[in-house]
Parts: structure tokens; C-alpha cells; sequence
């Protein structure tokens, strides 16, 4: 078993950092692989100047908590978070929580604060939340469960939610790690449309269109053609408030990142410039639709996407609709969303190299002499 233990690391000494760090070492005692995530590492050097601007800041720093977390927890087959309330919870606990269900991950959330009580009155309530039943039961008998163990909970008062601005980068952000790794890895990140929002279609098709199988524009260069990367993928991570789309690839021995890096600019101004043929986009399409419908076979599956669409769309039955947007899309409406999201001046850049002398957490890497 591997744990990624998430929480503040010291200075300063604070409980969590302290009680984390008890953990750890009790846990490794105990012959568990930890691996520990700092929540409250430092922007890189090149990032240092935003630390001082209010709110930027933050956000900077939750873009970095989702483009590592991505790539920790597929290692790890338990999450231990160490949570606390407000701003927190959202920039460090939510991500955790999010990708670890992405990844298939276990997560135990260890939750502190002392304003637990005011947090879990306000958004832990009844008026606040939607209960999915999925499986082979009496749908009277479940309905009286339901209002039995479900019924007596107070309601709480009305929790009004206001949309963020969407996040816009103006500059490329280029950040290079070094840690206790096998391979080299580039992760390039998009801020991009939140979930079922105009733009989160299209760049869910400009993923399969780039990475998703062997026919894929990425793939067949990278790994076919080219023979310079071993792996490549491609995806849109939709979100309630603002999704993240993330190409990540390994070269091959003998290789560097940055000749992947080049062939996945080309690509990418490719998609910006030409229109994807009506073939390929007929082939993304259907390919879109068959593991959306795969994913429905089993009873977990279909309750989790009733629960998905009840939550963005307000309409649990939203998957017809949903289908539809997608058979819509024109080549055009592809070419112009990628003009608008996947710009070189709107991204974030992470590179890891490996270094046996760095933590396998990984840290900033130093600048060349």
C-alpha cells in the first residue's frame, strides 16, 4: 500500500504540520510507502513576484495543487488529507478529493478547524445536497429508508453560490521540477471552460483528437512516426467552477522534453490553424460516445453521472442533451476553441526531471551555473 499523506510541512510548526509529520513517521514504522504532498510549498522562483498580489496568488496556487496532485495520486492507492476550513478546503481538500475519485484512489479526509462547526451547518445540510440511489431495490421500500434516516434532518438556510470570473493566463508559466523519479515527465496546462459551459465540449473532442488511442494526432507522431516519447495523453478535467485541459508525456531514453514539448506545439498550432477533417472529427465523436455509454453499464457509473448532471445542470436526465452538444460540433467550432483556450501565452508548462538525490515529492530545480 502506498499513502500520499497532503498537508502543511514546516516551517512553520504548526498542529497540522507537526501531526502530519507524526503520522508519517508512524506509518513508515510501520513499513507503509508514504509519499507527503506540502500544501503550503513555495511558487517557483519565476512565480515569486505574484505571491505578493492578492488573489492571483491563490489562484496561481490552486493550479499547481491540481497539475501535481494528478500526477502524485496515480502512484498512491490511499489519499490522507489534512483539512481545515474556508479557502483552504477548496484550493487543497476539494482537488484532493476530486482527482483521487479520478485516479481510484481511497481518500480519508482528516479535518480540523475551528470553524468545523459553522462550515458543516452552513453546506452540510439537506437543502444543500442530492441522494442517488443505484442498484436492485424496491423504490417504495428505499423511499421509506430514505425519509426514515434522511427525513429528521433540519434544513439549513439558503446557500446562494455566485460564479468566479473564469481564470485567463497571460503569459506562459514555465516551472521545472526534479525529483526521485524513473522517468521524465511534462505536464502543460489550459485553463479552460468549467463543466457543460460553452468550449467544455469542444475541448473534450480536441482531446481524443490529440491523445485518445493510437490514430491520435499526438500518438501517432510522438510514439509511431518519431519514436521520441513513450507515453502521451490528453484530457479535459471538467469542473463546476473552471476546468483544467492537460497534455502530459514521457520521452523516450536518449530523448529530451524538450523535442516533445516541439512536436506537441505543432500539433497544437495544427489544431489552431487548419480545421480537423470531417473524418477524424466523425471518429472522435463516436469514439466520445461509446465510452460514454461503456461507462453507464455499471450501477455506480450510472448513479455518479445522474449525480453530475443533477449538481451543473440541474437536470439528472441532462445525458441526452449532453450527447447532443457533442454530435453538434462542426470542425470550426473546434479550431475555434482551441485558438481560445490552447494558446501558448495562456498555459502552464511543468517539466520533472529525475534526480535521485531529490525528494521523491520533488522540489524546484536549481538554475544551471
Amino acid at each position: 500500500m502506498k499513502v500520499l499523506l497532503i498537508a502543511p510541512q514546516p516551517p512553520p510548526y504548526g498542529g497540522m504540520a507537526l501531526q502530519a509529520g507524526q503520522l508519517a513517521a508512524l506509518l513508515r514504522g510501520d513499513g507503509v510507502d508514504v509519499d507527503v504532498f506540502a500544501s503550503n510549498f513555495e511558487l517557483p522562483r519565476i512565480l515569486a513576484p505574484l505571491a505578493r498580489v492578492s488573489g492571483v496568488r491563490t489562484v496561481v496556487r490552486a493550479l499547481l495543487v491540481w497539475v501535481e496532485l494528478w500526477r502524485r495520486i496515480t502512484r498512491s492507492t490511499v489519499v490522507h488529507v489534512f483539512a481545515a476550513s474556508w479557502l483552504y478546503f477548496f484550493v487543497v481538500v476539494y482537488p484532493a478529493v476530486v482527482v483521487s475519485r479520478a485516479r481510484g484512489a481511497r481518500v480519508v479526509i482528516n479535518y480540523r478547524g475551528g470553524e468545523a462547526g459553522a462550515f458543516f451547518r452552513r453546506y452540510y445540510v439537506p437543502n444543500n445536497a442530492t441522494l442517488t440511489l443505484a442498484g436492485d431495490f424496491d423504490p417504495d421500500a428505499a423511499r421509506a429508508l430514505v425519509e426514515k434516516y434522511f427525513g429528521p434532518i433540519p434544513s439549513g438556510p439558503p446557500v446562494v453560490r455566485t460564479l468566479p470570473p473564469p481564470v485567463s493566463l497571460r503569459a506562459e508559466t514555465r516551472i521545472a521540477l526534479e525529483a526521485k523519479v524513473q522517468q521524465p515527465q511534462v505536464f502543460i496546462d489550459f485553463p479552460t471552460a468549467r463543466g457543460l459551459s460553452k468550449g467544455d465540449h469542444e475541448m473534450d473532442l480536441l482531446a481524443l483528437v490529440l491523445a485518445g488511442g493510437k490514430a491520435s494526432r499526438l500518438y501517432r507522431r510522438l510514439v509511431y512516426e518519431l519514436q521520441i516519447a513513450q507515453s502521451v495523453s490528453a484530457n479535459q478535467q471538467s469542473q463546476l467552477l473552471q476546468s483544467v485541459f492537460e497534455i502530459s508525456a514521457s520521452p523516450l531514453g536518449g530523448h529530451t522534453l524538450d523535442e516533445v514539448v516541439k512536436v506537441i506545439d505543432e500539433e497544437l498550432e495544427a489544431l489552431r490553424t487548419k480545421p480537423v477533417e470531417e473524418a477524424e472529427l466523425e471518429r472522435v465523436k463516436n469514439q466520445l460516445e461509446f465510452e460514454q455509454l461503456r461507462s453507464l453499464e455499471p450501477a455506480l457509473g450510472r448513479a455518479e453521472r445522474l449525480q453530475a448532471y443533477n449538481l451543473q445542470a440541474g437536470d439528472p436526465g441532462y445525458l441526452a442533451r449532453d450527447l447532443a452538444m457533442y454530435r453538434a460540433l462542426d470542425a470550426a467550432a473546434l479550431r475555434a476553441a482551441a485558438n481560445q483556450y490552447l494558446r501558448k501565452d495562456g498555459r502552464v508548462v511543468v517539466t520533472v526531471t529525475p534526480n535521485p538525490d531529490a525528494p521523491i515529492m520533488g522540489r524546484i530545480k536549481a538554475p544551471s551555473p
